[in-house]
This record gives C-alpha cells, sequence and structure tokens, in this order.
C-alpha cells in the first residue's frame, strides 16, 4: 500500500465493485466506463485494477486488461489503461497522478512489456506516454493520433513491433 496524505492506494476488493462504477460514472458523466469496467472483469481481461481511498472511501480508480498488437502474423501481449477515473469532488488533487504512477511501477515489477491508452494529449506525457504513432502502432479504432499513446515499461520494449493493437472484446460496446 502506498499513502500520501490521506490517500491510500491499493488492489481493489470484491467489495469495491459498486463504488469503482460510482466513480467511473461520476467521473465520466455516464455509464459507459463504468459498464467497461463489469465487463472487463468478466471476460477475464482484467490484469489489474488499484482504487484510491481517502479515509477508506473509493474516490479513484485505475483498470488495466490485456491487449494485442498483431504485427506480422504475430500478437505480442500489451495493457490496456483504460479507464482512469477519480470522482470530480477530488480533482486537482494529484490522485489521479498517484494511480498511474504506483499502476505503472507495479507492471514493470511484474516484467509487463508496455501499456497503450487512449486519453488527454497534455496529461499523459508527463508519465512517459508517447504517441503510438512514433513506434508504428496503431488503435484499431479511429482516434486522433495525437491522445493513442504508448509506455513501454522497459528499455526497447517494443522494438522491431509495429502494428495494429487488437482490445477485448468488451472495449467494442463503448
Amino acid at each position: 500500500m502506498d499513502s500520501f496524505s490521506n490517500i491510500t492506494i491499493r488492489q481493489e476488493l470484491d467489495g469495491d465493485k459498486d463504488f469503482v462504477f460510482q466513480v467511473n460514472k461520476l467521473a465520466f458523466n455516464q455509464e459507459n466506463e463504468a459498464r467497461l469496467v463489469d465487463s472487463l472483469r468478466q471476460s477475464k481481461a482484467m490484469i489489474l485494477s488499484l482504487v484510491a481511498c481517502l479515509d477508506d472511501k473509493v474516490v479513484g480508480h485505475i483498470m488495466y486488461s490485456e491487449a494485442f498488437i498483431e504485427s506480422r502474423n504475430e500478437q505480442y501481449s500489451v495493457l490496456a489503461l483504460a479507464p482512469m477515473a477519480v470522482s470530480p469532488k477530488y480533482h486537482r488533487m494529484g490522485i489521479g497522478s498517484m494511480l498511474i504512477e504506483r499502476s505503472v511501477q507495479m507492471l514493470k515489477d511484474l516484467n509487463h512489456r508496455a501499456v497503450i491508452v487512449l486519453g488527454h494529449a497534455a496529461y499523459y506525457p508527463r508519465f512517459g506516454f508517447r504517441v503510438a504513432k512514433d513506434f508504428g502502432i496503431y488503435s484499431e479504432f479511429d482516434v486522433p493520433e495525437d491522445v493513442f499513446m504508448v509506455l513501454e515499461l522497459y528499455d526497447d520494449a517494443l522494438k522491431e513491433i509495429r502494428g495494429k493493437v487488437k482490445y477485448d472484446v468488451s472495449f467494442h460496446s463503448l
């Protein structure tokens, strides 16, 4: 567990599911991302799910699921960061940053290759994410190039890997 001020970052527990749903619903002002979380759990694609708690109340959430880069008739496992949410009442407290930093370190420790994200072009680069196109990696979805990013979790993790990212089927229902 990590803690800074009164914020604690920990693995999501079974008893957190309703709170995680609410955090995602509030953060995105709709239920799509909250339903995505439930779907990723059910499809067994979820690799890591962390919550941020303030005085034992879930106020943030981040999830990673398995995805693949299809390249020259081969598949390379990567992780999709989606969603990452903080209840609007707790924005600008550094909770999102804490979730990303802690989870990325955990993924490095577990020797994962890379993380892909479809997110704010001004936010994710501060954590080392770079435009995926620069690696020759593209999304299966039609998205602007500047918001589709990748983070190598070790040096040259994507060396000579080029191709299209394929997400879990759960993402197709968004």
